[in-house]
């Protein structure tokens, strides 16, 4: 097998990501969670948030991605060699995707320019970038692909029991790999390998079994799973979602999918506001792109192990249909983007064919080799605009300047003033001090200290009683463009200066680190 595809993906990878790639912490929140789960594991200290100063068990953020970084940290702890890490994923992940294609008999051009589009793909080099679980559970979920084809085709054991290591880790990366599960068991029964069927779905029982127990013994469950049954993740008091509700979640999301995340997956210049209808113009996008791909899956499937791919798209469509419909972005679909991406350009490459043919043209491989040129012209014409243009005021619509704005690593004002606060606490404040802030995981990783989110209380004994309860010392009152400081917080602190005294300040947007005094407190 020749090399050279694989070492020129390699290389044109690596010098796409030292151009994009951002040294800042991104400002999700989520992100911190991983790096302090995985820090906790690396120190000993158990799957537990270091920034809670009760230390309890953690059980929102299944632990596959924070074991990984705590791999990793043996190496270094710094957040930029973190982040630099899923760029290595990413990499993997191309490799591993070129190497499943030629598994199905794509032919090398075609592979060769599908990764080339993915290695341009905004909602990919982006989560590249950032600490979060997406692109580990890209990487894991191809390659276990890749090994159970494998061990279909080859006789011994080897490749089956790495396929079900690999299947369990990326559930326990991320729950959506129960899609895989599901779609390598129907891919089994539909074959008529029930031993091998029962075998994976008993193996990944067994090595599910202890991070379940865990939360059972902790009194503790999915995060994820509970929400997907509410009716709104972020409106608990509305209770858990009927059969209605999710008929209706089954639309919402079908739509939305189709008018706005498909699209903006495959021509991310696309501006998607989700609080407006999309435009006509990307109702048509997303019908002609899935017209496409259903070509070319009929166009690129014609290998016989084509049941596991078919299988593993059902789950995985069943699953973003049932998502709650608040969660909306690129990154719920980026394990399936490479298979949107191939089957797309596919279809494009099967329909130049059946022009070439009814033309009767007598050398179809000049006119493919020139439809490859002009795919590629297309994506650089798409992607590449930030080198051709100078003007910043519309980088949003390019998205690769998107990402060369961004990897400036410039925060905000508000932010910047908010880690500067947090330095200062690493620096003055003791060690078991807790401070009540907006974003505690993210002050957390600049202050190493503990941290919680006050209560969202406007009745000020509640909010002062939370307080308590959390055993809250200091308080940190910033900008950072949240509403509920000035919502809960502030009125209480400005209507009650004896509860408080001040410890540090920044200008310029005003910060304030305030220490409550034991009278803030009611009985």
């Amino acid at each position: 097998m020749a090399l050279w595809p694989y070492l020129g993906i390699t290389a044109f990878f690596a010098i796409i990501y030292w151009l994009i790639f951002n040294e800042a912490i991104d400002l999700n929140g989520d992100n911190a969670s991983y790096y302090i789960l995985g820090k906790s594991l690396n120190s000993g200290n158990g799957y537990t948030l270091l920034s809670d100063i009760k230390q309890s068990p953690h059980g929102h953020f299944p632990p596959g991605y924070p074991f990984l970084i705590s791999v990793f940290m043996v190496i270094s702890k710094e957040v930029v060699f973190i982040k630099a890490v899923n760029g290595l994923f990413l990499l993997g992940a191309f490799l591993v995707f070129f190497r499943l294609c030629r598994i199905y008999k794509v032919p090398d051009l075609l592979a060769l320019v599908t990764t080339f589009f993915l290695m341009f793909n905004y909602p990919l080099l982006k989560s590249s970038t950032v600490m979060m679980s997406e692109i580990p559970f890209l990487f894991f979920s191809l390659l276990t692909l890749f090994l159970f084809l494998k061990s279909d085709e080859k006789k011994g054991w080897d490749y089956f029991v790495a396929a079900i290591i690999s299947l369990s880790l990326a559930y326990h990366i991320r729950t959506q790999g129960i899609a895989l599960l599901g779609g390598i068991i129907v891919f089994y029964i539909l074959k008529k390998k029930y031993q091998k069927a029962g075998l994976t779905f008993f193996g990944f029982f067994l090595l599910a079994l202890p991070w379940t127990i865990r939360g059972k013994l902790a009194g503790i469950s999915s995060g994820y799973v509970n929400q997907l049954l509410m009716k709104n993740p972020y409106q608990a008091h509305l209770g858990q979602a009927g059969i209605g509700d999710f008929l209706a979640r089954i639309g919402d999301n079908a739509g939305r999918y189709l008018c706005k995340e498909i699209p903006q997956t495959l021509l991310p210049f696309l501006e998607v506001n989700y609080k407006e209808p999309s435009p006509v113009s990307y109702w048509i996008f997303g019908v002609a792109i899935v017209l496409l791909f259903l070509t070319g899956m009929g166009y690129a499937f014609q290998h016989k192990q084509k049941l596991l791919l078919a299988s593993y798209f059902l789950f995985s469509g069943i699953i973003f249909l049932l998502w709650p419909a608040e969660w909306v972005g690129t990154r719920f679909i980026t394990p399936v983007i490479p298979f949107i991406m191939l089957f797309t350009v596919a279809g494009l490459y099967f329909l130049t064919e059946l022009v070439i043919e009814k033309a009767g043209s007598g050398n179809n491989k000049y006119l493919r080799f020139a439809f490859t040129g002009l795919l590629i012209t297309s994506v650089l014409t798409v992607y590449l605009q930030p080198f051709v243009y100078e003007d910043k005021s519309d980088a949003d619509k390019r998205p690769f300047r998107r990402l060369l704005v961004e990897k400036q690593g410039i925060y905000p004002p508000g932010y910047a003033n908010y880690f500067e606060m947090a330095e200062f606490v690493k620096a003055n404040l003791p060690e078991d001090a807790v401070v009540a802030c907006r974003k505690p995981l993210l002050f957390h990783l600049y202050s190493e200290g503990y941290t919680t989110l006050y209560p969202f209380e406007k009745d000020q004994d509640k909010l002062l009683k939370g307080l308590k309860d959390k055993q809250v010392d200091y308080v940190v009152l910033e900008q950072i463009g949240y509403s509920s400081t000035s919502l809960y917080l502030l009125p209480v602190f400005e209507n009650n200066r004896s509860l408080w005294r001040d410890v540090h300040f920044l200008d310029d947007p005003k910060t304030y680190l305030i220490q409550l005094v034991p009278e803030a407190f009611p009985e």
